[in-house]
C-alpha cells in the first residue's frame, strides 16, 4: 500500500540505494531558499508520470493538490488509479476507493522524507539532508538535490522552475525509476479552506495503522 502511495504522490516512501550524477553549479542552497522561501501554499492541477529503467511508461495519472504551510496537504488522483491523500499536520491518511482501504501513519517534517514540503517553503534542514546544483534554463531554472543520506528515500530530487512558479519534480528510486509530476494552473499562496485537510475515513473503509 504504501508503495502505491509513492507512485501516487511521487515523493514518500521508497528505499533508495543508489546515488546519482547531477550537473549545474554546486551548493545552490541559497538560491533555492530564495525560491521557496515566500511560498506559503501552493495549488494546482499536476500529470504523473512513471517510467521504468528503460524510459518506457508504467502509469500516468492526473488529479488536483493543495498544500499549506505548515505541513498540510491533499492531493487526489483521478480514475483509474484513483486515489486520495490528506496530511492534517499529524497524521498522513491514504484512502484507496478501489481497496476501500485507508493507511494512516504520523508525519514528521522531514524534508529527507517529504520533499514535496518544499512546495509550500518548508526549507528547515535543506542543507542539511541534500547537495544541490542549480543551472539556467530558457524559461526558468532546474534545481537538482542529491541525499547526504545513502539511506535516503531517493536517489535524486529534481525541481523545475519558470519564473518564480515550480512547474516540475521528478523524482529517481532505488530501481531506477523516474516519477515526473507536471504541474499546471498553479496558484501561489491560495487561500485553502481547513476542511481540505480534514480526514474522515468511510465507514465501510479498513483503516490500517503503520505506527
Amino acid at each position: 500500500m504504501l508503495q502505491r502511495f509513492v507512485y501516487s504522490v511521487g515523493f514518500f516512501l521508497l528505499l533508495c540505494a543508489l546515488r546519482a550524477s547531477a550537473g549545474g553549479v554546486p551548493d545552490s542552497h541559497q538560491p533555492l531558499i530564495d525560491r521557496l522561501k515566500p511560498i506559503n501554499g501552493f495549488s494546482g492541477s499536476f500529470e504523473q508520470t512513471l517510467v521504468d529503467a528503460n524510459g518506457d511508461q508504467i502509469q500516468q495519472t492526473r488529479g488536483t493538490l493543495t498544500a499549506v504551510k505548515p505541513g498540510l496537504l491533499r492531493w487526489h488522483a483521478e480514475p483509474p488509479y484513483e486515489q486520495l491523500i490528506v496530511v492534517d499536520g499529524e497524521r498522513m491518511w491514504l484512502y484507496d476507493p478501489d481497496l476501500q482501504q485507508v493507511t494512516t501513519q504520523g508525519y514528521r517534517n522531514d524534508l529527507a522524507r517529504t520533499p514535496a514540503m518544499l512546495l509550500v517553503g518548508e526549507t528547515e534542514g535543506l542543507r542539511e539532508s541534500y547537495q544541490v546544483f542549480r543551472e539556467q534554463t530558457d524559461d526558468g531554472e532546474r534545481f537538482t538535490l542529491i541525499p547526504r543520506d545513502n539511506g535516503s528515500l531517493y536517489s535524486k530530487i529534481l525541481l523545475g522552475f519558470v519564473g518564480n512558479t515550480p512547474v516540475e519534480m521528478v523524482l529517481w528510486d532505488s530501481l531506477e525509476q523516474r516519477t515526473r509530476i507536471r504541474f499546471k494552473d498553479v496558484v501561489l499562496n491560495p487561500t485553502a479552506e481547513a476542511g481540505l485537510f480534514t480526514f474522515q475515513a468511510p465507514p465501510d473503509a479498513d483503516v490500517i495503522y503503520n505506527d
